[in-house]
């Protein structure tokens, strides 16, 4: 949309970002045990930051921040085995995010 941060950012580079912060915004929510004021604050900070370097330098989101969100992003990944933050349940089943009942993990 013409005349936000997010169209002056190259397509694949949005697309690439955009993937990456997914991965750590659900870290952040899971983290927070589904506090979504957690995720909120969180997302925030990126656009302050993400709008203050496109005002003063003039590229909101180059090759440094994709590739540092994407290495954040695939160090939780790996550091949590794909949990992102989900705590499994004491008899070694993982909790549904949906309604609170619990389903056996695979």
């Amino acid at each position: 949309m013409a005349g936000t941060i997010q169209s002056e950012v190259n397509f694949p580079a949005y697309a690439l970002l955009c993937v990456g912060l997914t991965v750590v915004m659900g870290h952040v929510f899971n983290s927070a045990r589904g506090g979504v004021l957690a995720a909120v604050i969180a997302h925030a900070a990126v656009n302050v930051v993400s709008g203050l370097k496109g005002m003063l330098v003039g590229d909101p989101a180059g090759v440094f921040e994709v590739t540092a969100v994407l290495t954040v992003a695939a160090i939780l990944a790996l550091a949590t085995r794909g949990r992102l933050g989900l705590r499994a349940a004491d008899d070694g089943r993982v909790p549904a995010a949906d309604d609170g009942r619990t389903t056996t993990g695979a």
